[in-house]
Order: C-alpha cells, then sequence, then structure tokens
C-alpha cells in the first residue's frame, strides 16, 4: 500500500482500491492509505459480502465495485439444466469462487430459480440480466456492478437503464432464491431487506 500512496502523492494514481479484501486486509490498508473502493464477487446468488465487507465499506465511505454480477453467466437466462462449459472454460470446474452455484448437483436447481427470475424481471418490462444488474446495484453499498459482454448488442440489452427496483420487487427476488436456490452463498450473513 505504501507504494500505491507514493504513485497518489507523485500525482501518477489519483486513488487507491483493493480486490478481494477482508475487513482486516482493509483495516491494514487504511493505516498507510484510503481506499475507495473494495472490488468483490456479488450477485442474486453470491450474498456473501453482505455480512461483514458491506457494512465496513459504507461505514468507511468507501464503495463496492461488484463483479460477476450475473453469476458469471447463470443470470443471463440461456443457461440449460445441462449446462455444458468446453475444456478452457474455468467454470468447467463447477466451482463458483468457492460456491457450487452450478455444481452438478446444484446447477438444475438454479436454472429453475433463473426461470421463475424470468417471470419477475418480464413484470416489470425488463430482462434476467437487467434485473440481476438492478439487484445488485440497489445495494447502497455497491458503487459499480461490473458486467461483461461479448457483443455490443449484449451490453445494449443488459444495461436497466434507470428503473430503481422497489423493495417489494428485492424481497421477492431475495425469498426465491434462499428458498429455492441451492449452492448458494450466504455464510455467516443476514440478507438486508
Amino acid at each position: 500500500m505504501q507504494v500505491l500512496e507514493d504513485a497518489k502523492k507523485a500525482g501518477k494514481i489519483l486513488h487507491t482500491g483493493v480486490s478481494n479484501h477482508s475487513v482486516a486486509m482493509m483495516e491494514e490498508c487504511l493505516q498507510t492509505s484510503p481506499i475507495i473502493t473494495d472490488q468483490v464477487g456479488y450477485h442474486i446468488f453470491d450474498r456473501r459480502p453482505e455480512a461483514d465487507v458491506m457494512p465496513f465499506v459504507e461505514s468507511h465511505g468507501m464503495g463496492v465495485m461488484a463483479y460477476g454480477s450475473l453469476a458469471h453467466g447463470l443470470l443471463t437466462g440461456t443457461w440449460k439444466a445441462d449446462q455444458d462449459f468446453g475444456d478452457d472454460d474455468w467454470r468447467a470446474r463447477r466451482d463458483n469462487f468457492g460456491i457450487q452455484s452450478w455444481g452438478p448437483e446444484n446447477l438444475a436447481k438454479n436454472v429453475a430459480v433463473v426461470e421463475k427470475l424470468k417471470t419477475i424481471a418480464g413484470d416489470n418490462g425488463l430482462t434476467v440480466p437487467q434485473l440481476a444488474i438492478a439487484w445488485v446495484i440497489k445495494n447502497p453499498a455497491v458503487s459499480v456492478a461490473l458486467v461483461g459482454a461479448k457483443t455490443p448488442q449484449e451490453m445494449n440489452e443488459d444495461l436497466p437503464g434507470d428503473w430503481d427496483m422497489p423493495d417489494s420487487v428485492k424481497k421477492e427476488i431475495d425469498d426465491l432464491v434462499l428458498a429455492e436456490g441451492s449452492g448458494v452463498g450466504t455464510a455467516g450473513m443476514a440478507i438486508a431487506t
């Protein structure tokens, strides 16, 4: 962190951010340099940062850059219960950064959840990706929802525009995913509503 702070003082960078840092790691970093963001994985099927990272970030005036907002493809609404990944695709190992949301025992159940999310999305004039991104940015700790796209058309289709997700829709999604989802990352946390 001292190197980054020195680069900031030299005018080479404006701000310091970290990635996948725990609260303890961020506390240590803050002894040397202010942090404006922690980049962490966060999506409908992975709520682990809500337990401690997000409250810490909010209480310190920082933000979260959420990566994997579409659950690394699961929330595109295009996967099948027997989704096959190529040998060169990291998702073929079926481990989603420590959770098993698309492991063989969970994939079919979670694709079924995504099918139900299509109804919620449609009821709100959205696609599943738009709903998923809106869900991520609904969390006040999130500053940025990072999303990958293969084509400009996908990027245009995925953006939820200025739609502000009502609390009732977020609760409906949370209730659905926590009741019917499998391999959901929620270790030691309470879901904020």
